[in-house]
């Protein structure tokens, strides 16, 4: 029962050489127990013909694989899908409509599980992210939540008739000058007393940029490391 309603797509997925991606969808299909009714539109969508799938796995690339993969975890329309990896060899094209597929699920109702290690596929496609850590489990957060509660870091570049020398700013905020620009790394409730002090001086750019996913993952790492 449960498998008709879960799909699973494995970070390394094994296929039978001598059969066609024609046939393994077939086989595949029957252990799902359930119509796969989206397959047609799916080989469409991420680009694998009919010319494609008449042929043996055993000819195809890495990339080829990993869109009959695809197509099975998804093609019964099951309510959970579970995903590792599931980029690995797609080109840029095949990606982006894989993201789409992705979001369209959710937005459905149903729940995919990603499990990745490129943390800009993460911040792009999930809502919430478990963060695991030598098989524990570190915390469990919206992606926003855990981008808003890292260090902001603010950019200004200064006109040329400022003296850098005279701009006072606060070590805590870990300023490095590059000429005529200032980068600083500021709390979040912070940011808008920083930027007070700096735009008292002329300025021609000011940049505030959101730690990214990856800058989070690996601050919580380190947090984890040294407690």
């Amino acid at each position: 029962e449960l498998m008709e309603q879960v799909g699973y797509l494995p970070g390394e997925l094994r296929l039978y050489e001598d059969l066609t991606g024609h046939q393994h969808l077939e086989f595949l299909a029957d252990l799902q127990k359930r119509p796969a009714i989206r397959r047609n539109e799916l080989c469409e969508r991420l680009s694998l013909s009919e010319r494609d799938l008449d042929r043996p796995i055993r000819d195809y690339s890495r990339g080829m694989k990993q869109k009959v993969g695809i197509v099975q975890a998804f093609q019964h329309e099951p309510e959970v899908v579970f995903l590792d990896e599931p980029t690995e060899g797609l080109d840029p094209l095949v990606q982006e409509a894989f993201f789409e597929l992705l979001t369209e699920t959710s937005s459905s109702g149903r729940t995919v599980f990603l499990s990745s290690h490129v943390m800009s596929e993460v911040q792009r496609t999930c809502s919430r992210v478990a963060i695991v850590k030598s098989g524990r489990l570190v915390t469990v957060s919206s992606v926003e939540a855990l981008r808003g509660a890292r260090l902001r870091t603010v950019r200004v570049v200064f006109d040329d008739s400022v003296d850098v020398s005279t701009v006072v700013v606060d070590k805590a905020w870990r300023p490095a000058w590059h000429q005529h620009e200032l980068t600083l790394s500021v709390e979040p409730d912070q940011v808008v007393e920083a930027l007070r002090q700096l735009l008292s001086y002329a300025a021609q750019d000011v940049i505030v940029e959101e730690a990214n996913l990856d800058e989070a993952v690996l601050a919580l790492y380190r947090d984890e490391t040294q407690s």
